[in-house]
């Protein structure tokens, strides 16, 4: 079986994590990867509440890191 694998810009995972539909909709039925630097990104916003971190943590953990 054929996997389709694709590694993820930063922006595609905070559209995700926003709600943007068509974000969540390009990562469905895909192998999704990210870099370091993406987590590293993803986690530097000042303003970041409890949710917010569970939900980037969550997203790292459904990624297979690259």
């Amino acid at each position: 079986m054929i996997v389709e694998r694709l590694l993820v810009h930063t922006n595609v995972l905070v559209y995700h994590l926003g709600g943007r539909h068509d974000a969540t909709k390009a990562l469905q039925g895909v192998e999704v990867h990210v870099s370091f630097i993406t987590e590293i990104e993803l986690l530097s916003k000042a303003s970041l509440t409890e949710g917010d971190l569970k939900s980037i943590r969550a997203a790292m953990r459904w990624c297979s890191q690259g």
